[in-house]
């Protein structure tokens, strides 16, 4: 079944829980990328940390991660070069779109 999803799976994710999570997200991935990046572009220049886009989205870190990076990938946002501290204090990267027309 796998095959047919056209799907891989990098070794550490190889339990078959992942595989049923990938398998169910693999029809969203587009939809959830775009969520992230609507969410990004009304922020503009002032952009989102991975918790604010978490609280922004309704999507959860570990789902929210994996289409930040796959837009980064893509070159639609990238790193602002701006921190914000995170709620434990610790500084996180300001995500911000690459262009306004995406």
């Amino acid at each position: 079944m796998t095959d047919q999803l056209n799907i891989t799976f990098p070794p550490h994710q190889a339990a078959e829980t992942s595989r049923e999570a990938a398998r169910q997200i693999a029809g969203d991935v587009n939809a959830l990328q775009r969520r992230v990046l609507d969410v990004l572009k009304r922020f503009g220049a002032f952009g989102c940390t991975d918790r604010e886009l978490e609280n922004a989205t309704g999507l959860i870190g570990s789902t929210l991660r994996p289409r930040r990076c796959e837009l980064r990938e893509k070159g639609l946002i990238r790193d602002s070069g701006k921190r914000r501290p995170t709620p434990s204090g610790r500084p996180a990267i300001v995500w911000v779109v690459t262009k306004d027309d995406v």
